[in-house]
C-alpha cells in the first residue's frame, strides 16, 4: 500500500483554495468542503450503457419509460432511457407494482441509513431522461436528448457524432457534455435537478454510454503545504452515498494528469489514508457530495478492512450448497462481487472458470459473492455451469452481516485477492480477462505456461491468425450452446483447445471478436477431423 505522510500539524480543512478551519494539532474527525467540478478530473472515465424498452423479460420492464411519437423525419430513430436518481426509479416503480418489490428491497437494506432513503418521493416523479439515436450512410450518429425533459423534440437538442470521433479521448473526459433535466426529490419538495451528461455512441454496439461528468474536489492545508482531495461517486447517478464514493487524495508534485493509472489509489467508504502518520477513515459523505467526513482511526485498533495492507473482512457464512464458509482458512482466496443482472461479471465468467479449473486446489479457491435474488442466480447458475463455491451477501434480513455493505462495494463487480495470512493484496487490479492468470501465477508460484498448455489441451486446437487485423477478447461458442471459450495469446496467435463429442467428426463453432472499431464480429467455423494438420485448425481473419 502506498503509504502517504504529511507534517506535523494539521492546519486547516476548507474548500479549494480557501482556509475556513484551524486546528493545532490532528482533531478526531474532519469535514472537508467541496465544490463541484466539471470533467472526470483525476477518476477513470468509466461509462455505462443507457437503457431500451426492448426486452419484455427485463424484470425492470413495466417500469421503463414507454417510447414516444417522434417527427417523421426521425422515425428511424432508436429511442432510450437513461435514469440518474435509479433508487428513486426503483422505489417507486416498487410501489406502483411495476416491478418485483424485492429488489426494491435489496436496495434499501444496501441503503439502510443513507441520507437518499429519506429523500424518496412516494408519488413517482421524472426520474429519466429521454434519447433516441441514427445513424446516416457513412455511419455518423445523430443523437436526440429531452435536455428540458418536455417530451419534444427542440432545437438544440439533437447532437451530432462523427465517425471521425471513434475512440477519441473527448468521448470519455466529458469535454462536450451538457446539462439535462429530470426532477429530484429534495426536503419535501419534487425540483428541477441538472446535471452534465456525456455520451459515447461509438463505444458499444448497438447502442449509447454514457456517464455524468462531474466530481468534487477539496483541500487540506498542513504547516508545510497543501494536498487536494477528490470525490466521485462512478459518474452513473446524480447522488453521493458511502457506498458509491471513490476518493483520490493528491499531494504528489505532478498535476494529476501526468500520475499514470496504475499509481493511482482510489480509497472507498472506511478506507484508510494517512495523515501525520496517523490513520484516518473515509467517513460519510453528503448526498449532494459538498462535504466528506474523514475519522481518525482507533490506535489500538486491529486495522481490518478491504484497502491492500489491511487483514480482510471476516466472512463466515454457507455457499448455496448449504456448506459453512469461513474466509479465514489458510488459503489464497479470491472474492468476486457479482450478480447475473451485471453484464461486466456474466462478460468475466468464462475466464473466471478457465482459473478455476486450473488453479483451485489445496492453495487457492475461488468464491462468488452474490448480489442477487436467490431464485434468479440459482436458475443462472445451473445454465451457465458456475461450479465454484458462491454465498449470497445476505441471505435474509435476519442475517447479522451482510457481506456487499461489509466490503463496502460501491460496484460490479468488485473482485480482491487476499492471501493465507488474511491480508488484502489486491483490490481488482490484475483480477479480470486475459490478466487473471497472470496475477494468480504470480501468487501462487506457478508457471504461466502450464496454464496455456492448459487452455489448449483437447483433440485439437484453433488457432486464429489476425496478423492483418487489430483485434480483442476472440471467443467461440459451440452449436447451440451459448456458453463462450476464451481464445488466449500463445506464440503470437489467439488459441484454445476443444475436443471432439463421441464418434464426432466435425464441430460447430462460431467464432467472436472485437474489431478495431470495438465492434462485434461474428464468423461461423466448420472444424472437420480431415482438416486438422498436426491438432491444429488455423483460422484466418
Amino acid at each position: 500500500m502506498k503509504t502517504k505522510y504529511f507534517s506535523p500539524f494539521l492546519l486547516f480543512v476548507g474548500l479549494s483554495y480557501q482556509h475556513v478551519v484551524a486546528q493545532e494539532s490532528t482533531p478526531d474527525t474532519i469535514e472537508i468542503k467541496l465544490e463541484k467540478q466539471q470533467g472526470v478530473g483525476p477518476f477513470n472515465a468509466g461509462m455505462t450503457m443507457a437503457g431500451s424498452r426492448s426486452d419484455e423479460s427485463h424484470p425492470y420492464f413495466k417500469a421503463q419509460p414507454e417510447p414516444i411519437e417522434l417527427p417523421e423525419d426521425m422515425a428511424n430513430y432508436k429511442q432510450y432511457y437513461i435514469i440518474p436518481n435509479f433508487i428513486q426509479f426503483v422505489y417507486q416503480s416498487a410501489n406502483e407494482g411495476l416491478i418485483e418489490e424485492s429488489y426494491w428491497k435489496g436496495l434499501e437494506s444496501r441503503y439502510d441509513g443513507e441520507e437518499i432513503i429519506s429523500q424518496l418521493s412516494k408519488n413517482p416523479i421524472r426520474t429519466f431522461i429521454r434519447l433516441a439515436s441514427a445513424s446516416d450512410a457513412d455511419g455518423n450518429i445523430n443523437i436526440w436528448v429531452d435536455m428540458n425533459a418536455n417530451d419534444q423534440v427542440d432545437p438544440g437538442e439533437i447532437h451530432h457524432y462523427s465517425t471521425s470521433l471513434k475512440g477519441s479521448p473527448s468521448l470519455y473526459s466529458g469535454e462536450n457534455s451538457f446539462e439535462v433535466t429530470y426532477e429530484k426529490f429534495v426536503n419535501g419538495k419534487v425540483v428541477d435537478a441538472h446535471i452534465q451528461l456525456n455520451l459515447n455512441p461509438f463505444g458499444y454496439q448497438d447502442n449509447i454510454l454514457y456517464n455524468f461528468s462531474e466530481y468534487k474536489k477539496g483541500e487540506i492545508i498542513t504547516d508545510t503545504g497543501s494536498f487536494d482531495i477528490y470525490l466521485s461517486n462512478g459518474g452513473t447517478s446524480d447522488y453521493f452515498v458511502k457506498e458509491q464514493i471513490n476518493v483520490f487524495y493528491h499531494d504528489d508534485p505532478r498535476a494529476f494528469q501526468d500520475i499514470p493509472y496504475e499509481e493511482k489509489e482510489y480509497l472507498q467508504y472506511q478506507e484508510v489514508l494517512f495523515i501525520n502518520g496517523i490513520k484516518y477513515k473515509i467517513g460519510n459523505t453528503s448526498i449532494d457530495g459538498t462535504t466528506l467526513t474523514l475519522i481518525k482511526y482507533p490506535e489500538d485498533q486491529e486495522w481490518i478492512g478491504t484497502q491492500i495492507g489491511s487483514k480482510a473482512v471476516p466472512i463466515s457464512s454457507v455457499t448455496l450448497d448449504s456448506i459453512p464458509y469461513n474466509l479465514y482458512n489458510g488459503k489464497i482466496t479470491m472474492l468476486d462481487f457479482w450478480g447475473s443482472w451485471c453484464g461486466p461479471c456474466v462478460a468475466e465468467i468464462p475466464f473466471l472458470k478457465d482459473a478455476a479449473g486450473f488453479f483451485e486446489g489445496d492453495q487457492f479457491e475461488l468464491v462468488g459473492i452474490i448480489f442477487d435474488t436467490r431464485k434468479t442466480v440459482e436458475a443462472f447458475i445451473e445454465k451457465n455451469n458456475v461450479f465454484w463455491k458462491q454465498v449470497m451477501h445476505q441471505y435474509d434480513k435476519s442475517d447479522s452481516v451482510d457481506i456487499s455493505k461489509a466490503y463496502g462495494i460501491s460496484g460490479y463487480p468488485t473482485t480482491y485477492l487476499i492471501d493465507q495470512n488474511n491480508q488484502v493484496v489486491i483490490k481488482n487490479k490484475g483480477l479480470r480477462s486475459y490478466q487473471l492468470y497472470k496475477t494468480l501465477s504470480k501468487y501462487l508460484n506457478r508457471d504461466e505456461r502450464d496454464f496455456l498448455k492448459y487452455i489448449t489441451q483437447g483433440d485439437f486446437i484453433i488457432s486464429i491468425d489476425h496478423s492483418d487485423k487489430k483485434i480483442s477478447s476472440p471467443y467461440a461458442t459451440i452449436g447451440e450452446s451459448s456458453e463462450k471459450y476464451y481464445a488466449y495469446p500463445v506464440d503470437g496467435l489467439y488459441q484454445r483447445g476443444f475436443n471432439f463429442e463421441d464418434n464426432q467428426e466435425e464441430i460447430d463453432l462460431v467464432l467472436n471478436y472485437s474489431d478495431e472499431n470495438r465492434q462485434l464480429i461474428k464468423k461461423e467455423v466448420k472444424i472437420k477431423k480431415t482438416d486438422l494438420v498436426g491438432g491444429k485448425f488455423t483460422v484466418k481473419l
